[in-house]
């Protein structure tokens, strides 16, 4: 990254209020701004998408992520934020009001998986067969006459809560890889247009803002994050 560019980094968790984020926005935009560079899992990958096939890779994240998916679609939807891929961005907008051309970061949903380490696939697998077997195990419980009520309410209390840590495990797991994979995207990108750039806005989830930091030595600006005092 050139000496003379800054990279102004903005903080957003997807689910506050559109009115909230474009005052955000609109205060806090330095004028040294020349570019918005905006993290759109769609829009910021410009590889093509792979078949749904693809996440059979991990199972439990295929599962664990559309359950996450349902819960912010609605967040998201409250907060009259973007839910599909085909929608203009509050970002967008605002950077139309200032006249700032427009640039996309990251790796769309499905190439996470794709390109995910072959043990995270190894992980997944094993958590969902083990899962596969204890629910087997307690529905023959369950089915089987000569089977106590207590023994069946003991393997409940064993099985449920082991294939649940499990899962949420692998899914918290999964997601901490995705996010450096992610991270390391969007720094490389950052890079890319601070080449041709000497004021560049990031606009990034609030989770992503100290890894980019990290990223660059520290050596950004954050101008704004979720809940921060103006």
């Amino acid at each position: 990254m050139p000496g003379d560019t800054t990279i102004y980094v903005f903080g957003d968790n997807h689910t506050d209020r559109r009115e909230g984020v474009e005052e955000r926005l609109h205060s806090t935009i330095p004028a040294a701004a020349d570019v918005v560079v905006i993290e759109h899992a769609e829009k910021g990958d410009e590889n093509p998408d792979p078949s749904g096939w693809v996440e059979l890779k991990n199972p439990v994240y295929a599962i664990m992520g559309r359950l996450r998916a349902i819960s912010n679609y609605r967040k998201r939807t409250a907060a009259d934020r973007v839910v599909t891929s085909d929608q203009t961005t509050v970002v967008e907008e605002v950077a139309e009001d200032f006249g700032l051309p427009v640039e996309f970061t990251d790796i769309s949903h499905r190439r996470r998986v794709q390109l995910q380490p072959w043990y995270l696939t190894l992980i997944s697998w094993v958590a969902t067969l083990g899962s596969a077997w204890g629910t087997l195990l307690l529905l023959s419980a369950v089915l089987l006459t000569s089977v106590s009520l207590y023994t069946i309410a003991v393997l409940s209390a064993i099985i449920i809560p082991v294939v649940l840590v499990c899962n949420v495990a692998v899914a918290h797991f999964s997601t901490r890889i995705y996010y450096r994979m992610r991270e390391q995207k969007m720094t490389s990108d950052l890079r890319d247009v601070a080449d041709d750039h000497s004021g560049v806005v990031f606009f990034t989830g609030d989770s992503h803002v100290d890894p980019i930091r990290d990223r660059f030595d520290g050596d950004v600006d954050i101008i704004s994050r979720p809940n921060e005092q103006s």
